[in-house]
Order: C-alpha cells, then structure tokens, then sequence
C-alpha cells in the first residue's frame, strides 16, 4: 500500500481544509474581538474627554461667578450658557457611557483599564497590571502596597494566583487581585 495513494490523499485534503477553516474561523474571532476593543478604548476616551471639559467648564462657571459676586454684579445670562455646556457633556457621557455597555454585552469579555490600557476580565474590580480601580463612579484611591505570599494552583495545565487577602483566583500574569486590589 502506498503511502500516497487516493485515498491518504483525500484524507490529508481534508484535514488540510478542516485545519484551514478553523484557522480562519480563530482568527475572525480575535479580529472581532480586537475592533470591539479598540471601540472600547475610543469610548472610554471619549468619557474621559468628555469629563474633563465638563470639569473644565465648571471651573470656568465658578470663576464666572466668583468675579460677579466680588463686583456686587448680578448673575447674567453667561452662567445659563456654561450650564447648558455642562449639561450637553453629561448628556454626550451618558450616551457614551450606554454604548460602552452594549458593546459589552455584545460578548465582549474584557474591560480596558482606562490608567494602564490592559485588559482585565469583564468582572475585574481592579486592574491585574497596576491595581487601578475599574469602577467607573469610584473615586480613585491607592491600592493595598504590602507585598503578601502568593498561593498558586496548578488546573488544566495553568496555573491560578489566588489573592492571600480575598481568596479570589487571578490569571498569571495578574500584579494585582482583580477584586480587591491587593498587590500581588
């Protein structure tokens, strides 16, 4: 028996075609995933944006008003356009805020740390590289500096990083627990 007959060869043809369409299927899905990533990342740029004039625009009204009330001016009509302003923003951040949650919820599994970039799980409290909060209304404090023994589990051939504070399991190259923020 040959080793090339006609009918290895059709086996081998066909395999050659199944590995060829799961090849192109991989990578279609980590095509998709990484444009919703980087429309990911454009949201999130476009909320931090969006913050900062509001946060610009509300220095600006206060300083608006500071300089009326130390002349003895009564408040013109310029408050009523700032406010307008902050308000367009707030409405602009919500929008974003609600395409950023349908994005996610069109199955994509990660959330974009918005101080480092790295990925992290679409649960994750804190970034697994720098231990930055993900809450997006939480109010930036530092993380839990001490160093502690890390515990590591062998599963399935990868091996797990569970916090000593929590107990919750981190992916390897996780620096800080994805739910409290313990460096690990």
């Amino acid at each position: 028996m040959a080793l090339f007959d006609k009918s290895n060869l059709d086996k081998i043809t066909e395999l050659a075609k199944t590995v060829s369409d799961k090849a192109v299927e991989i990578a279609k899905n980590v095509g998709d995933k990484t444009s919703d990533m980087l429309e990911l990342g454009k949201l999130n740029a476009q909320i931090a944006a969006s913050k900062s004039s509001v946060e610009e625009l509300k220095e600006r009204l206060g300083d608006h008003y500071w300089q009326k009330f130390e002349k003895g001016e009564t408040l013109d009509d310029d408050a009523v356009v700032l406010c307008n302003t902050i308000k367009e923003y707030m409405e602009e951040i919500e929008a974003l805020k609600e395409q950023v949650a349908e994005l996610k919820a069109s199955g994509s599994a990660v959330i974009l740390c918005p101080n480092c970039g790295a990925e992290n799980a679409d649960d994750a409290l804190f970034c697994k590289q720098c231990g930055a909060s993900l809450a997006a209304e939480e109010s930036e404090e530092e993380s839990d500096e001490t160093v502690c023994e890390v515990t590591t589990l062998e599963a399935d051939e990868e091996v797990s990083v569970i916090c000593p504070n929590c107990g919750a399991e981190n992916t390897p190259d996780s620096n800080f627990c994805e739910k409290c923020g313990t460096k690990l």
